[in-house]
C-alpha cells in the first residue's frame, strides 16, 4: 500500500474515532422526551389532563391523566383522586385505565421520540408502574408499541388495533404499595418515531385479579406511569457501522466474538486497532467466520477489512 493511501486511510479512521465520542454518548441517551414528566406547560388543575405534560399526547378519546406536585384538585400529587403515592422520582408521574368501569374502555398516552430508531440495533426500554389505591383489579396487560406514525384516532375509546412489540411479564401484577419495573428489548425496523403505552388487550384477554374487596362496583384497574426511558442496548449483540451490505459484522458480547458475514468468498483481511492506531489483531478471512476478542480488555476498537482492492470496510467495536 502507497503513502496517500496510508493518509487516506489514517483520516478516515480519524473521522470514525471522532464519530465514535458522538455515539458513545447516544448508549446512554433516553430517546423518551420528558420521560419522567417532570416538565410541563401548565401545572394540572384536575386530572383529565395529560396535555399539560410536555411532549405526551393522548391518541384516543381516553381522558389520561397528568399528575403533579404543584397540581391542584384531582391533579395533585400524593393525594389524586383515586389514591396515595409518591412518584418513582421526582415531582410527576402520569394515570391511565388499562381496564375501566365502561366495557372495552382503554386510555393511551403516546410520545414522539427524540430520534427515529435505526434498522437493526437492539433498544432497551423501561419504565415503572404501580397500582392506584381505589383499583379494584390488578392486571398485567400493559404494553409498548413502536410506530412510524403518530396514531390518533380520536373517535374511538376502546382498545387500539395494534400489537405491542413490548409486554409487561405474564407473572407480574403490580401492587399499589410498590412501583413495578416494566422492561424489554427492541430491535428496530427502522424508522419509528414514536412510543404508544396501554393495554393492547380486549376485556376477556385481560387478565384481572382481585385486590380490593371493598370496591365492589366495576372491574377497574387504573395505574400510575413513571420514569420511561429507551436507550441504545450495549449489553447484547449489536449491529456495527455498516459502509456495505455485503458484509455484515456484529460483535456478541456473551459469546467475546466478532461475528462476521461475507456475501462473496474472495480472500480479505480483518485488522483491528485499538484508539492509539496499534494494530491489535490482523488475520485472514473466509465468507463466515467468528473472531474471539475476549482477551480485549473492555472499550472501543477500529475495526477495518481490505481485499485485493483495497479497505472495503471501516467500523467501530464496543466490547
Amino acid at each position: 500500500m502507497n503513502y496517500a493511501s496510508n493518509i487516506f486511510i489514517m483520516k478516515i479512521l480519524i473521522n470514525l474515532m471522532l464519530m465514535i465520542i458522538s455515539v458513545g454518548v447516544c448508549f446512554s441517551q433516553n430517546l423518551v422526551p420528558n420521560g419522567d414528566f417532570e416538565l410541563y406547560y401548565n401545572c394540572p388543575t384536575d386530572h383529565t389532563q395529560i396535555y399539560n405534560s410536555k411532549f405526551w399526547k393522548q391518541p384516543t378519546l381516553g381522558t389520561c391523566d397528568y399528575l403533579h406536585v404543584c397540581g391542584k384538585n384531582a391533579g395533585r400529587v400524593p393525594n389524586d383522586y383515586l389514591g396515595y403515592q409518591l412518584p418513582h422520582s421526582g415531582k410527576a408521574y402520569a394515570g391511565i385505565y388499562l381496564r375501566s368501569f365502561y366495557p372495552g374502555w382503554r386510555e393511551y398516552i403516546e410520545v414522539e421520540l427524540s430520534s427515529p430508531l435505526v434498522a437493526g440495533v437492539q433498544y432497551y426500554f423501561e419504565m415503572y408502574i404501580n397500582l392506584a389505591n381505589t383499583s379494584s383489579h390488578t392486571t398485567n396487560r400493559i404494553g409498548v408499541y413502536f410506530s412510524s406514525e403518530f396514531i390518533q384516532d380520536t373517535n374511538i375509546v376502546t382498545k387500539l388495533p395494534y400489537s405491542p412489540q413490548i409486554v409487561n411479564s405474564n407473572s407480574s401484577f403490580p401492587d399499589t404499595l410498590n412501583w413495578t419495573l416494566v422492561s424489554g428489548e427492541y430491535t428496530a425496523l427502522g424508522g419509528e418515531k414514536y412510543l404508544t403505552i396501554g393495554n393492547f388487550y380486549d376485556d376477556r384477554s385481560t387478565i384481572l385479579k382481585k385486590v380490593n374487596p371493598n370496591v365492589s362496583t366495576c372491574e377497574c384497574a387504573y395505574f400510575y406511569i413513571d420514569d420511561v426511558s429507551l436507550s441504545i442496548n450495549k449489553i447484547n449483540s449489536t449491529k456495527l457501522f455498516t459502509m456495505e451490505d455485503e458484509i455484515d459484522v456484529f460483535y456478541n458480547s456473551t459469546l467475546g466474538q466478532v461475528i462476521i458475514n461475507k456475501s462473496d468468498k474472495n480472500l480479505s483481511q480483518l485488522l483491528i486497532y485499538d484508539l492509539s492506531l496499534k494494530v491489535l489483531l490482523n488475520k485472514s478471512l473466509t465468507s463466515n467466520d467468528n473472531i474471539n476478542i475476549d482477551a480485549f480488555q473492555r472499550g472501543i476498537y477500529i475495526y477495518e477489512i481490505r481485499d485485493k482492492r483495497g479497505v472495503i470496510k471501516i467500523g467501530k467495536i464496543i466490547k
